[in-house]
């Protein structure tokens, strides 16, 4: 599987907020591509603020993780989770229930590291 380069156009709240307001307004699809986007920009801001650079996301992941600030596989399994909600996004892939779970999963992971958005 090829690795995402990664890009941020908004700050990891501002993809969180739209991406609760989707999930509040019953368009799981998009609040699930938000929050991937949301989480992927979360490691990037973290990655910056480590001092570290790179064009691969899932690298960067293992660079956080091999820093000592969190336990092993910390990054890299909420990127796998993220990715299952990229896949849901394009395809539909997810039951309602599995939708969720990854979702509340996922959304706090990014509040822990970034806060609640406004």
């Amino acid at each position: 599987m090829s690795t995402q380069e990664p890009t941020t156009e908004m700050t990891p709240l501002e993809y969180l907020k739209q991406a609760d307001k989707a999930m509040a307004d019953g368009n799981g699809q998009r609040a699930a591509g938000l929050l991937c986007k949301a989480t992927e920009a979360t490691i990037i801001n973290l990655a910056i603020n480590e001092g570290l650079d790179g064009r691969d996301i899932d690298e960067l992941a293992r660079r956080l993780e091999s820093g000592g600030l969190v336990e092993k596989h910390h990054f890299t399994s909420r990127l796998v989770t993220a990715k299952f909600l990229r896949e849901h996004a394009a395809n539909e892939i997810m039951e309602d229930y599995e939708l969720e779970g990854a979702y509340d999963v996922t959304r706090r992971f990014v509040t822990r590291w970034q806060g609640e958005p406004n």
